[in-house]
């Protein structure tokens, strides 16, 4: 009997090609027809359940923050940083007309500037899943945030 020594043990199969490839079009056909029956079934809710439909269109629980970052001031001082806030309000899916709104009402009352570093992140609003919760969330913000301005800002109805 030779040595193998230094040389990892080989296992030799004696399966036909053919038959390799035979069964792995059987797998991939069982795994495609599973996969497709599960697209077929997944929409549908059981019994007590909601299917899923996609976002909401119309009103939706919204807040937003505006971000004042410090800077240099004139006489060489920095300006701290300071968090403006909205109340919580019902607002629409689409978030880019509450946060234009809520920019033009910071520009006129506080002279608000967004940071060109910031870009559009200066100004954010989040949709909450419930007005109550849309609150809850800003009370915690607020009461965390040491520099928080509450304007009290909702849009027009």
């Amino acid at each position: 009997m030779a040595s193998n020594k230094g040389q990892s043990p080989r296992i030799v199969l004696n399966i036909k090609k053919e038959n390799i490839m035979v069964r792995i079009k059987k797998s991939l056909a069982a795994f495609s027809l599973l996969f497709v029956s599960g697209m077929l079934v997944l929409p549908f809710a059981k019994a007590g359940e909601v299917a899923y439909t996609g976002p909401v269109a119309g009103p939706t629980p919204v807040y937003c923050t505006a971000i004042d970052p410090s800077h240099p001031m004139p006489d060489e001082s920095t300006s701290p940083e300071k968090r403006y806030y909205t109340g919580a309000f019902m607002g629409d899916v689409n978030l880019n007309p509450a946060r234009a709104s809520f920019y033009k009402f910071l520009q006129e009352k506080y002279g608000y500037t967004e940071n060109p570093s910031y870009g559009d992140q200066s100004i954010t609003c989040y949709a909450s899943k419930t007005l109550d919760d849309a609150q809850a969330r800003l009370a915690k913000q607020k009461q965390v945030d040491k520099t928080a301005i509450d304007t009290g800002w909702t849009p027009a109805a």
